[in-house]
């Protein structure tokens, strides 16, 4: 049982929460909770190892299992109630594929949540892969990684510099930004063509040197006078458009 704060395991843990540096370095991210635990174990993925309240149920038998005294458990939790239970996985770092016909770029996206929800949705929706662009957060922040709820293992997520971006994405895209001023109601776009759909903020929309990329845009009609939505909420709305209009859904 880990009973010191200086024990390296726990340390690992403290810092891999707190660092997004650490995490690259080590290339490895925490999983909260036995629901998630579990989840991205049956996609095959094993922990290093987990962390657990010595007074909980694990239902766990195939990854090395530390017990951890429950008042220093409680002081590393990311969650305001610990759910007894934590693991050490791999950080995931699936490829983009390229036979991809639907992708989605996210320009200064700062908000964790906002983004893990999108990585859930555009998952679910069979998005072929997410593009983070600068200015955005880090996808595996331990918030995002809780709103992603597993998504981060089943879709393709990258990081991309501009001048990456510019190379692999400029051409062969019909790309679109989503904009309240858009061109075109959404609905009434034609998104059969290979589409790369670029977001921004609700609160700043996509960035000057984004939107120079961007020869087509797009907005969602709204009623009561309502100015915008949720960036996660916009892009739900877009991407199963798209999927719609192509017979996936």
């Amino acid at each position: 049982m880990i009973t010191s704060t200086q024990n390296p395991k726990l340390k690992l843990v403290k810092a891999l929460l707190a660092q997004g540096k650490t995490r690259h370095r080590e290339k490895r991210i925490v999983l909260e909770g036995r629901r998630l635990i579990l989840d991205v174990m049956q996609q095959g993925i094993q922990p290093d190892f987990i962390l657990h309240r010595p007074d909980i149920e694990i239902g766990i038998e195939t990854a090395p299992l530390i017990p951890v005294e429950p008042h220093l458990f409680d002081e590393i939790s990311d969650t305001q109630t610990p759910q007894g239970m934590l693991g050490v996985f791999p950080m995931p770092d699936l490829p983009i594929p390229e036979e991809a016909t639907l992708l989605v770029a996210l320009d200064g996206l700062r908000d964790p949540g906002n983004l893990g929800t999108i990585i859930r949705t555009t998952a679910a929706a069979g998005v072929d892969g997410l593009v983070l662009l600068p200015g955005t957060v880090d996808a595996f922040n331990p918030k995002s990684i809780r709103a992603g709820m597993g998504a981060h293992y089943r879709i393709p997520i990258q990081t991309m510099t501009w001048d990456r971006f510019s190379q692999g994405y400029s051409q062969d895209w019909h790309i679109w930004q989503a904009a309240t001023d858009g061109r075109v109601a959404y609905h009434q776009a034609d998104w059969r063509p290979k589409t790369l759909l670029m977001m921004g903020s609700e609160a700043h929309g996509l960035s000057e040197k984004a939107s120079q990329y961007a020869a087509n845009s797009v907005y969602i009609p709204m009623a009561h006078r309502v100015e915008s939505l949720n960036s996660s909420v916009a892009t739900a709305i877009l991407v199963f458009e798209i999927q719609r209009q192509r017979g996936i859904y």
